[in-house]
């Protein structure tokens, strides 16, 4: 989820909205949700591993 870009869901492979960066260090701030798959939802632990590909222009 880009939350920079008003909480815009990501598709998997697609691009974000292109983040204009300024000199020295940048923050990127993206998200993630779950989603509810039909069977009942409980409390419990959530583990997730996320890969993803920076380009610059």
């Amino acid at each position: 989820m880009d939350t920079m870009a008003g909480n815009v869901a990501l598709k998997a492979n697609d691009a974000s909205a292109d983040h204009g960066l300024t000199p020295g260090d940048n923050m990127l701030k993206f998200g993630a949700r779950i989603e509810k798959n039909g069977n009942a939802v409980a409390t419990g632990t959530v583990a997730a591993d996320v890969t993803y590909a920076l380009n610059y222009k």
